[in-house]
């Protein structure tokens, strides 16, 4: 189950997405722009579950991490 994080200034939207056992995926949508990125995401499945719940194109991934655990679903 994803939860969100209610934006302060209303523009940037903050999706966290349960990952493996001990960590979370997340997901940012520009509420002026629409565009959608997700950061280190480790597993595929979950973010096109989240993306397509609220019927959202992903624009941009974002890997901070260069290790396959955290950005696995990038390779997939």
């Amino acid at each position: 189950m994803t939860r969100s994080i209610p934006p302060t200034d209303r523009r940037l939207e903050v999706i966290l997405i349960p990952a493996l056992s001990d960590n979370y995926i997340h997901l940012l949508r520009d509420g002026a722009t629409g565009t959608v990125a997700v950061v280190d995401p480790a597993e595929a499945a979950p973010v096109v579950a989240a993306l397509e719940q609220r019927g959202w194109t992903l624009d941009r991934i974002l890997n901070t991490h260069t290790t396959a655990t955290m950005s696995a679903a990038t390779w997939n």
